[in-house]
């Protein structure tokens, strides 16, 4: 089950990494601002606890995790899963540390080289989103407002990604795989621009666990 959560981690630094830089480039030819722009105009940082479940081509929930969430504008993130094992995502927008506290076990990834391929290769917004993405304003569902991003690279590992927004803030992601598996994120008690503390984005391994540097 452990290869399951590695999936949603994949997964996860892709959606993180263009929650926190794709918009910039996102609309810059529109007139009226799409909800994305919204969310992050203004917005510094972003804090919240999440629900996450990965569901088979069946529709039958393969896992499930929480945990809680700090995004610190530009590129810093720190996720840290309680459930169903304990491990912790942290980057100081270089550096991303993956930290497996079961398995005594330290990762540590140069950002850009993790990001290869994937919708991070758009960190700084020097690239035009149009170029990669089909962008569509869907429809509100209740009080969600969705927005649907679908990669133009038909090699891309997710099909489409799904940004929900209720009251300015992200509440729900989900993301459909080339192998027809579903991604659903919820964000609950979110924050907006809280003071976040300089600490959460760096790691220090802890004495006697097992470092892995594959920068």
């Amino acid at each position: 089950m452990r290869s399951i959560l590695y999936r949603f981690i994949r997964l996860l630094l892709v959606t993180c990494n263009l929650l926190l830089v794709t918009v910039y480039v996102y609309g810059t030819e529109q007139n009226d601002p799409n909800k994305l722009e919204k969310f992050l105009d203004g917005l510094d940082s972003f804090q919240a606890a999440f629900e996450q479940t990965l569901l088979g081509e069946d529709g039958e929930a393969l896992e499930k995790s929480v945990g809680v969430v700090y995004i610190k504008r530009p590129g810093r993130f720190h996720w840290h899963y309680y459930e169903p094992y304990s491990q912790y995502l942290i980057s100081d927008g270089k550096n991303l540390w993956v930290y497996d506290e079961d398995l005594e076990q330290v990762t540590i990834r140069d950002i850009a080289g993790s990001m290869k391929d994937t919708p991070a290769a758009i960190l700084g917004g020097e690239v035009d989103i149009d170029e990669h993405y089909v962008v569509i304003d869907e429809e509100d569902e209740g009080d969600i407002d969705w927005l649907e991003l679908t990669p133009r690279d038909i090699e891309s590992q997710y099909e489409t990604l799904r940004l929900g927004f209720q009251e300015n803030l992200l509440a729900a992601m989900i993301l459909f795989d080339s192998l027809g598996q579903e991604t659903r994120i919820s964000f609950l008690h979110s924050q907006r621009n809280p003071e976040l503390k300089r600490s959460l984005f760096r790691f220090e391994p802890p004495e006697n666990v097992d470092v892995i540097d594959d920068r």
